[in-house]
């Protein structure tokens, strides 16, 4: 054999690998597309499944806060039934036995009240006479007593 047919099996051989690797090569390509098509799906439905379940936790979380809402204003009705009703209905007839122990006396009240203490000043006043050297003052006592007193000034000796 001469080295013409040598090179030409040889370049035949070569162009024969060269045909495998490419077909080869197009098998791995092809296969590598597939691949990649594969993991695409399988990401958009994993893609698909959390956005479902993100959606379903977003409705979950809104009706838990209405329930939240909707426990907190039944507390707080509640609350006010049995706590602040009874409270205002004792205070109310609390008020109502003052008014009426307060008219009973003839409206002078307790010696704590305003108009008890404006009374004695002014029974204090009409006592003292006009031509008295000495101041009429009012007292205040223990527990809540009044009187009233007449202290002769330091011009008067």
């Amino acid at each position: 054999m001469n080295l013409t047919v040598k090179l030409r099996l040889a370049a035949l051989g070569l162009a024969v690998g060269l045909i495998g690797a490419l077909i080869a090569l197009a098998v791995v390509l092809s296969e590598r597309e597939a691949l990649a098509r594969a993991h695409y799906e399988s990401r958009n439905q994993l893609l698909a499944r959390a956005n479902a379940t993100l959606t379903r936790l977003r409705r979950q979380m809104l009706a838990m806060l209405g329930l939240l809402f909707v426990f907190g204003v039944a507390l707080a009705l509640l609350a006010y039934r049995d706590l602040i009703v009874p409270l205002r209905v004792k205070l109310v007839e609390s008020q109502s036995l003052v008014e009426r122990n307060e008219n009973r006396k003839g409206g002078a009240g307790t010696s704590d009240s305003p108009s008890f203490v404006v009374r004695l000043v002014a029974g204090c006043l009409r006592r003292s006479p006009p031509s008295c050297p000495g101041e009429t003052i009012l007292r205040a006592r223990p527990a809540g007593h009044y009187s009233c007193d007449t202290v002769l000034s330091s011009n008067a000796s």
